[in-house]
């Protein structure tokens, strides 16, 4: 049994979002800024349907909504891995590596080549799962690895 579902990002996952992107240890991790004002993001939201080039889903796991996840910049065979688990009392419990094989199997499905992702120099243990998955450093800069798959 998979106790890690990606669902339809829905109008609960977005405020959820505005939640857990509240927590400022998750955002620097994650290399994420401040959240945009409401309005902009409640466009940004309504935008997603007529969108091919950038992918999200809810992620839920043993049936209650945990994260978020998804393919940007989907072009040309490949696309860019984003992701996050909201909830901090579930991170370190191995569900990042539920999340990713997830993913790469949604990669799959949309017939993708490769996957690349940006991880900052800070946050070990996504670093390291991601090795483990196969992804290889492409290059890096100060504070971020630049790291793809292909698949």
């Amino acid at each position: 049994m998979n106790r890690l579902h990606l669902v339809d990002y829905s109008t609960k996952y977005f405020s959820l979002s505005k939640q857990w992107l509240a927590d400022e240890e998750l955002r620097h991790l994650i290399h994420a800024g401040e959240l945009p004002p409401d309005d902009e993001r409640k466009k940004w939201f309504e935008s997603l349907p007529n969108r091919s080039d950038y992918l999200i889903w809810g992620v839920e796991y043993l049936g209650q909504p945990i994260g978020v996840s998804g393919l940007k910049h989907v072009s040309d065979g490949q696309a860019e891995y984003w992701g996050y688990i909201g909830e901090k009392k579930l991170w370190g419990k191995g569900i990042g590596k539920l999340l990713m094989s997830e993913i790469i199997e949604k990669a799959k499905s949309l017939n993708l080549r490769k996957v690349y992702l940006r991880v900052r120099k800070y946050n070990p243990r996504a670093y390291k799962m991601y090795l483990k998955f196969g992804f290889a450093i492409d290059s890096e800069d100060d504070d971020v690895y630049s790291m793809s798959i292909s698949i």
